[in-house]
């Protein structure tokens, strides 16, 4: 098969923060003998060219300021906010990805097109469908739903992409729920959780990080994500300083940058906890797996901010459980899809510092329930994550619509 994928984001190298699951979904189908072309915005640190593993990318310039190429880093919604001109980059960028997939085309006789987010490379995947005659895709994640609440503008864009797709895969359930709520007659539609690279979480070579003293004589519990509100961190914060008086040598690692970085740090110094709260910004991507095996237990604290946006699913949760740690979660948007409470997590409600708090004693008081919950995780990775598994399914679903 000739696969046509759009995206507003893509990593620019292996092991990169920026939507990996993307690289990892693709370089699986491109090594199960199909061709693979990948259409993405210009990033500063890319080249407008690139083969990662053979997988050929080709990437879409929109500004000639290397400052503004910001499109790509996996924050959209938050960039549309930040100013007109990212506003107007974006129309450029689309337009400019029309005309090339459109070239692209006459070229390589594309079987499907696969675009990532509902909005905006849903909506002008739907129009290259209609223009080229070929199946659409798309893969709904969080962030394009929340475009609709946020922005009532989009959503008959959104609504309609949802309703002409030939086929709309979701990243959770909550996901498809939330989108249902936007359009509810969707005519063929699929759960398929993105996977993880088990192999990079359980590599015996994983190489040593400069910080590593942090982890000397003490119970790290770590954290990782955009330091923005959705994420929770400042409840997590909260926990740590009712946790002060009753752990010894314990220690909380946030990584992660974002626009709420000082507030936090500020929130640290109120509470007196500079001591046991470390923010190590954005750390490289070879050096992430490194902070789960040193890790007693791994936190994803994420919240229904006040705009309605949450956890599409959760990630960084599948890679702490593929590298053996203990997790814990609240009970929001996608998560649940993969903690199953007390089973190979632990579920708490969100906001609640408190609940936080005591979910976290009683994986680190309680060995025998950590080493059960840690094998339970990587056996759920293994069983449902694994990337063989989500390509496959991908596939099978592409055959079904090319031979309708």
């Amino acid at each position: 098969m000739k696969i046509l994928v759009l995206t507003t984001s893509f990593p620019r190298y292996p092991n990169d923060y920026i939507a990996p699951f993307l690289f990892e979904l693709f370089n699986e189908i491109k090594q199960l003998k199909h061709e693979v072309v990948i259409l993405a915005p210009q990033m500063k640190d890319a080249s407008r060219f690139q083969k990662i593993n053979n997988l050929e990318i080709i990437r879409i310039n929109y500004s000639n300021d290397p400052k503004k190429q910001v499109l790509g880093d996996g924050f959209l919604a938050e960039h549309l906010k930040e100013s007109n001109s990212n506003k107007f980059n974006l129309a450029k960028f689309m337009i400019k990805t029309l005309r090339r997939a459109l070239n692209l085309h006459k070229k390589n006789n594309f079987d499907l097109i696969h675009t990532q987010w509902v909005f905006p490379m849903g909506f002008f995947g739907l129009i290259l469908k209609y223009i080229i005659n070929r199946p659409l895709i798309i893969t709904v994640h969080g962030a394009g739903v929340f475009l609709a609440k946020k922005y009532s503008f989009l959503k008959p864009f959104i609504k309609l992409s949802l309703k002409k797709a030939d086929l709309i895969i979701f990243n959770s359930s909550n996901t498809r729920i939330e989108s249902i709520k936007i359009q509810n007659k969707i005519k063929n539609e699929k759960i398929i959780h993105p996977g993880i690279n088990i192999e990079r979480f359980t590599s015996y070579n994983i190489p040593t990080h400069p910080d590593r003293e942090l982890f000397e004589k003490n119970d790290v519990i770590l954290t990782i994500g955009r330091l923005i509100e959705r994420k929770g961190f400042q409840y997590l914060i909260k926990a740590m300083k009712k946790l002060s008086t009753t752990l010894q040598n314990i220690k909380l690692i946030i990584i992660g940058t974002g626009p709420l970085e000082n507030k936090l740090k500020e929130l640290v110094k109120k509470l007196n906890l500079q001591g046991q709260i470390f923010f190590l910004g954005e750390v490289k991507g070879e050096y992430i797996p490194y902070f789960y095996a040193n890790s007693k237990l791994f936190v994803l604290p994420s919240i229904i901010d006040k705009e309605g946006d949450t956890e599409g699913l959760g990630i960084v949760l599948l890679e702490a459980m593929a590298s053996g740690v203990p997790v814990i979660g609240t009970n929001v948007g996608g998560i649940n899809d993969i903690i199953k409470h007390k089973h190979n997590g632990l579920l708490v409600k969100q906001k609640k510092p408190k609940e936080i708090a005591e979910a976290i004693e009683k994986i680190l008081k309680d060995k025998n329930l950590s080493k059960e919950l840690s094998l339970n995780a990587l056996n759920t990775i293994k069983k449902n994550f694994k990337w063989s598994k989500i390509a496959n399914m991908t596939l099978k679903e592409y055959r079904n619509l090319i031979k309708k």
